[in-house]
């Protein structure tokens, strides 16, 4: 959609596959970007080899990835996942150690976690000056039917 909406759509071609066996012959990409992938991908080191493979000599793996950091478990649900069963992370050092392990060379590593920890402090102080802060949703997931049986809206107040 995004392709078409900016006339791009003739450049582009989108296929379904698995990350531990790319749909693709060896040395086909110039670059291969994952954003928020490996996280659910317990056997990285498959994933990153399959990478490797399908990029041609001097090609670029580029990743946006969320790691484990310094402050312990994680808390679930999260956006990626709602039991630690289907959480994988690695900390940067485990993941520098896999992509080395796979063939790649790292020549650039930018950690932008002060950047996402401002831009979440920046939401949560925008909620609180806001009207938006009153409205809240209260979700109910039903595993056994896959569904969502409950939602309702709920206006709160702010503590003084």
């Amino acid at each position: 959609m995004l392709a078409e909406h900016v006339a791009l759509s003739h450049l582009v071609s989108y296929r379904r596959g698995d990350a531990l066996n790319l749909p693709f012959p060896d040395e086909t990409f110039d670059v291969v970007w994952t954003q928020h992938v490996a996280m659910n991908i317990p056997d990285k080191a498959t994933m990153y080899r399959e990478v490797h493979r399908v990029l041609k000599p001097g090609g670029v793996l580029a990743i946006y990835d969320i790691l484990a950091g310094p402050a312990g478990q994680v808390v679930f649900p999260v956006p990626w996942a709602r039991l630690p069963e289907t959480s994988f992370l690695v900390t940067p050092n485990q993941l520098c150690q896999l992509l080395e392990e796979t063939g790649f060379e790292i020549s650039s590593w930018e950690d932008t976690t002060a950047a996402a920890q401002e831009w979440f402090a920046s939401l949560a102080r925008n909620i609180q000056q806001s009207a938006f802060h009153r409205l809240a949703f209260t979700c109910s997931w039903d595993p056994i039917s896959r569904s969502w049986p409950r939602t309702r809206g709920e206006t709160l107040k702010r503590a003084a």
